[in-house]
């Protein structure tokens, strides 16, 4: 197999860009055709003409990488002739209207299962193909036991596979502009009292740039006060730690107990936005829109964010300087610096939709699906994703991505910049009682109830709530949500 360096897969979608090419947005997914295009002709390995040729709609992993996995999905096509992939993306103005499709009937070949049941586990069993039933798939290949984990987690078999180290979110920012407003971060900010101080002062400084829109700009789905800042920002504090947190999730603390491990975290987004560090409009500003597109066009400094929109920026501007930072310096008591890595994603992988082993097309979508995991590919596609694989490396591998080389290669990596910034080793609390979560919970922060979480915390920035009744909601939400029968 020929292989595609990452560089290429960049330099193509560089390309793509500069030309003025659109992604392909999601709608309705492309149909079959048997009209001429000007894709290049495919070409069968084999010395026999395959009987059939079958069109498979797949879900591209994220509209950033839809160019490159074209690449990958094309040599497929050269190995397997009678198999056309059709690809498509989806972006988070329209997974409502994806989800509603799906709905009404339609069915990619390989989707991203959490698109439409993220996070409800007890609905995955009956929603998605038992993976472990995909012939070929090489999951004893992977360095971890995902199926393993499924079960521990969830009570059954894997039903998507994400075969990569957990993606993990961090400071970014535009480091010509931060060296404009003088603040670089790895200069002056080691505490958390010196992070606080960081925000104010760069919030002033683009307050008084009339270039600049924001230093800190961050869009608020539901899930990001709901889900991700409870996930990555107790760290910083001492009583905010994993095992703090895990016994809350086991009844073995409560979550609005004096020493919670969320108070100081809660505390911190209220004052953020109440500051002024935070936009105003963040519980309604869109991700794509607002946000990533903001800090592409240089309107703000800084995002809280994982690996694509490194990418996306790359991809947009070759010549762009970015820089990341570790994102929960330590608060007073808090000895150890930490930065918050899940367990082995089981939940935001591919999946197939149940029902798919009655279709003609079911021997050519497994085909599909065993080939896009298997270890050779992973590792391609690991290089796309900037994610580490969670296969044994090839000779001379070495991840090439604008977050790895810009942060990630720096943390708790003897010789790195942050070696002794240490990531979080979970299994995290959530994932450990998986299994006991009740059909129509609201989840402890109401991070499966989008209204009753945006009520929450406009709520809490307009004083209407205190923390420690925020608190209360969760525990009570916690009582609500899970079954310890």
């Amino acid at each position: 197999m020929n292989k595609l360096s990452r560089r290429e897969f960049l330099r193509i979608s560089a390309a793509a860009a500069a030309a003025g090419v659109t992604l392909k947005a999601c709608g309705p997914a492309p149909e079959p055709t048997d009209e001429p295009t000007d894709e290049p002709a495919e070409v069968p390995t084999s010395t026999v003409r395959p009987s059939k040729t079958v069109t498979l709609e797949i879900e591209a992993w994220e509209p950033e990488y839809l160019d490159a996995e074209r690449q990958i999905w094309d040599l497929f096509e050269q190995e397997h002739g009678n198999i056309k992939v059709e690809l498509f993306s989806i972006n988070e103005d329209q997974i409502d209207a994806y989800k509603a499709r799906i709905a009404g009937g339609y069915r990619p070949a390989m989707m991203r299962g959490h698109r439409i049941a993220d996070f409800l586990v007890t609905e995955w069993e009956s929603l998605y193909v038992d993976l472990t039933t995909i012939d070929g798939l090489a999951l004893d290949q992977y360095t971890a036991d995902l199926n393993g984990l499924s079960n521990d987690f969830y009570g059954y078999n894997l039903r998507m596979v994400t075969p990569f180290a957990p993606f993990v979110w961090t400071w970014m920012y535009h480091k010509d502009l931060m060296d404009q407003a003088g603040l670089e971060p790895r200069e002056n900010v080691r505490t958390w009292d010196e992070l606080r101080e960081w925000l104010a002062k760069g919030t002033a400084w683009a307050n008084s740039n009339p270039d600049v829109d924001f230093f800190w700009d961050q869009a608020g789905p539901h899930w990001m006060p709901a889900r991700i800042f409870p996930q990555y920002l107790p760290v910083a504090f001492p009583e905010g730690q994993y095992d703090r947190i895990n016994a809350c999730y086991l009844g073995q603390a409560r979550f609005n107990d004096p020493d919670s491990p969320f108070r100081r975290s809660t505390e911190f987004v209220v004052e953020a936005y109440q500051s002024g560090w935070l936009p105003d409009d963040f519980l309604t500003r869109t991700w794509d829109t607002d946000m990533e597109t903001s800090y592409i066009a240089k309107k703000s400094v800084m995002m809280f964010h994982g690996p694509w929109p490194w990418d996306k920026a790359l991809s947009i501007d070759p010549t762009v300087q970015q820089s990341g930072y570790p994102l929960t310096p330590p608060a007073e008591g808090q000895e150890q610096w930490m930065q918050f890595r899940g367990s082995p994603t089981l939940h935001q992988g591919y999946a197939v939709l149940e029902g798919a082993q009655e279709l003609d097309e079911w021997e050519e979508i497994q085909t599909a699906f065993a080939w896009y995991h298997q270890p050779e590919i992973v590792e391609l596609r690991s290089q796309i994703y900037g994610l580490n694989p969670l296969v044994h490396p090839s000779e001379g591998f070495e991840l090439d991505s604008p977050q790895w080389h810009g942060i990630m290669k720096e943390i708790d990596t003897p010789g790195g910049e942050f070696e002794h910034v240490k990531f979080t080793q979970p299994p995290y609390g959530e994932d450990l009682i998986a299994a006991k979560l009740l059909d129509g919970a609201p989840g402890v922060f109401s991070n499966l109830a989008s209204d009753e979480a945006y009520a929450q915390w406009n709520a809490l920035f307009a004083n209407e709530m205190s923390v420690q009744e925020y608190l209360d909601k969760c525990q009570e939400n916690y009582e609500k949500s899970y079954d310890f029968s």
